[in-house]
């Protein structure tokens, strides 16, 4: 099954996103260092960071990228830059405003990079379009 994190804009969803993560390290147990959030929207990337960056996450971690020299991160990285490696959770943000092309190919990467967990985070109608394969 693959989650959905609804809500309308980038602050909204980056709340979304913190608390699902909140829940998998709190309440689930999942190690912090098993979770990724992929960010597929480029020209947007650097508002969707700062989003998260304002949100804390339990247990003193930080949001990072996969260069962060911190060993206390939970990985932010772009869909782009994230390719070749996977994740037990996978959380893809960034999709609402993509064209089609861009789209497709970034979903086929995020999705592929989740080995147990795949999260879709987003507008409603952006959730429902990747939930119905269009």
């Amino acid at each position: 099954d693959i989650e959905t994190l609804i809500a309308t804009d980038i602050s909204s969803q980056a709340k979304k996103i913190q608390g699902f993560v909140t829940k998998l390290i709190t309440s689930e147990k999942i190690p912090y260092v098993s979770i990724a959030v992929l960010i597929a929207d480029r020209k947007k990337r650097k508002a969707y960071e700062t989003a998260l960056a304002r949100l804390a996450l339990p247990s003193g971690l930080k949001w990072g990228n996969v260069d962060s020299s911190s060993s206390n991160t939970v990985t932010l990285e772009s869909v782009a830059r994230y390719k070749g490696l996977e994740s037990q959770v996978i959380i893809l943000w960034g999709l609402d405003h993509l064209l089609s092309e861009d789209k497709s190919k970034n979903l086929y990467i995020g999705i592929s990079r989740a080995k147990s967990i795949l999260a879709i985070c987003g507008q409603e109608e952006t959730c429902k379009s990747v939930l119905n394969g269009n």
